[in-house]
């Protein structure tokens, strides 16, 4: 029975490899080596051998014990001739005292006179706690497609602490990294339930550039599966819902045809929304329909947000329920609070109702002021038709007090009802400037990144909204009225333009846009400027 004596000071020593047979770097080795051999600094827990060892490129093997620190790999198959064979642990195992190595373990031994000694390096982001994760490199060739979900990897790590790992004794060639959270340790990439992380390059190893290092990988949900749509009802007269099996990218009310079945007529659409009670939903408005006549809904080709598109255009008989929809259109929010005080410069307007809103009305009736009755400028964000966001532009001053005002006479829900005969007014104020500080600094980015970069700032207090930059393009940048606290820096070269970052896809594959994530806090005081902050984008360091 495994066990270990009791008493004494706690263990909290992780393990070691003290020796291995072949040794680290032997060569000239028989092609009918029989066995591995490899020796721990102590008694292992024996079953997180199991899924964490590995023989690049793959050989089968059996494990058998002598002890429970010394361990034998008795080889199935016969070696290749001049070839380097990498053994990998990974940093998932452990002693019995469940103590994990600090980092994965490689060495190497070659049939040949030479040990290939190519090497990448890099990190990973995103990790989950007690997942495990792997570090797949592919060898990339003209003769065959990149496959991870049916080819195995060539070589095989895992990260260590913080998610950096290492690839040693690589041969010459051009590699393609993942990382995978393997978890039924298949070494495929299963991605209906695995997450995986994909670099923003291949890496090439040749004799003049042997070895590279800033390659990081971001672990992100590959959704491969097309949207489908679940049911279509009729919840008023007036309101048609679809529900979907996923969120769905927003689509015009052009692209959605309602039709009477009977006489083909067309009947337009007043708007379309998310429903905001209802998980993955649309809510289409129109008219009053007649619940005796039958109707007919066209769909276009719904996208979700990794691009997976289901273009079948499927069409969908209903009846048009006879109950009237019954509620009252109010203004359900209105933020900030009225009399708030000390808000951030960033402060954004929310206003919530109990009705689809009319955007064009809502606009005009809408009026954010300065206490000197100078009307502000912004930009209108919807979440639907239920709720709206007014992002002031440039930001609001601090030392400053502002109004917001809704003419709720002028505000309309899509049939025309008009929200009260009044005027719904908020006061607020903004933080002073002598609680605020500031961040300046320069970016870097790689030759060849011809691209804006965006930056997130995000204070570690909760509840607090990150603020977003897109750097000038001198990559200079500066970021005024912070309150005092510790913030985190993060960024992404927005390759493709479209001003959110891209963590790449596996069928058909595409990389990931550079990312980076600055690893310090940068801390702010209260009037004083934090400058010199240099934010570097990795790019692929040639050795």
């Amino acid at each position: 029975m495994q066990g270990s004596p009791g008493g004494g000071p706690l263990d909290k020593t992780p393990p070691a490899i003290l020796s291995t047979i072949p040794a680290r770097d032997s060569t000239a080795l028989s092609r009918r080596l029989e066995k591995i051999e490899i020796t721990f600094s102590e008694r292992m827990n024996q079953a997180s051998l199991n899924s964490h060892i590995f023989i690049s490129p793959p050989l089968n093997f059996d494990m058998k014990w002598k002890g429970w620190d010394k361990l034998f790999l008795e080889l199935k198959d016969s070696l290749l001739t001049n070839q380097t064979y990498v053994v990998s642990i990974g940093s998932g195992v452990s002693d019995l005292h469940r103590n994990r190595m600090k980092a994965s373990y490689q060495f190497a031994f070659s049939t040949g006179t030479v040990i290939d000694s190519g090497a990448v390096t890099g990190r990973v982001f995103g990790l989950k706690k007690n997942v495990p994760l792997f570090i797949f490199a592919y060898l990339l060739t003209d003769s065959s497609p990149f496959s991870p979900d049916r080819d195995k990897p060539l070589y095989i790590s895992q990260p260590g602490a913080q998610g950096r790992f290492a690839l040693n004794y690589l041969k010459t060639g051009c590699y393609r990294l993942l990382a995978v959270e393997d978890q039924n340790h298949n070494l495929l990439a299963d991605t209906d339930y695995e997450r995986v992380g994909m670099g923003f390059s291949d890496v090439c190893l040749d004799s003049a550039h042997i070895a590279y290092q800033g390659l990081n990988l971001q672990m992100t949900t590959i959704d491969t599966t097309a949207p489908q749509v679940l049911s279509i009802r009729s919840r008023w007269r007036t309101v048609l819902q679809v529900r979907m099996s996923e969120g769905v990218l927003p689509q015009p009310d052009s692209a959605f045809m309602l039709r009477d079945s009977l006489s083909g007529k067309k009947i337009p659409l007043l708007g379309l929304s998310v429903d905001p009670k209802v998980a993955h939903s649309i809510d289409l408005f129109t008219e009053p329909l007649d619940s005796v006549r039958r109707f007919l809904l066209t769909l276009p080709a719904l996208s979700d947000s990794a691009g997976n598109i289901n273009d079948t255009l499927p069409v969908f008989t209903f009846r048009a329920s006879a109950q009237k929809d019954t509620t009252a259109f109010r203004l359900l929010e209105h933020r900030p609070a009225d009399s708030a005080q000390a808000l951030p410069c960033n402060q954004t307007i929310t206003l919530k109702f109990s009705e689809p809103v009319d955007t064009l009305a809502l606009k005009q009736g809408y009026t954010l002021v300065s206490a000197g009755r100078h009307t502000l400028a912004g930009r209108w964000q919807f979440s639907g038709l239920f709720k709206a966001h007014f992002i002031p532009q440039p930001v609001l001053q601090p030392d400053s007090s502002y109004f917001s005002l809704l003419d709720m006479k002028r505000v309309k829900n899509l049939w025309g009802k008009v929200l009260a005969d009044s005027l719904d007014r908020h006061y607020f104020t903004i933080v002073s400037a002598r609680e605020l500080g500031e961040i300046s600094g320069r970016a870097v980015v790689p030759p060849g990144f011809k691209a804006p970069l965006y930056l997130t700032v995000k204070s570690l207090k909760k509840k607090t909204l990150p603020l977003e930059l897109k750097v000038p393009s001198d990559y200079k940048f500066y970021l005024p009225f912070l309150p005092q606290g510790k913030y985190l820096l993060n960024g992404f070269v927005d390759l493709n333009k479209d001003g959110r970052y891209n963590t790449g896809k596996l069928f058909p594959f595409s990389f990931s846009e550079p990312f980076y994530f600055f690893p310090d806090t940068v801390n702010v005081r209260k009037r004083w400027e934090t400058s010199g902050v240099r934010f570097v984008i990795p790019g692929l360091e040639k050795k």
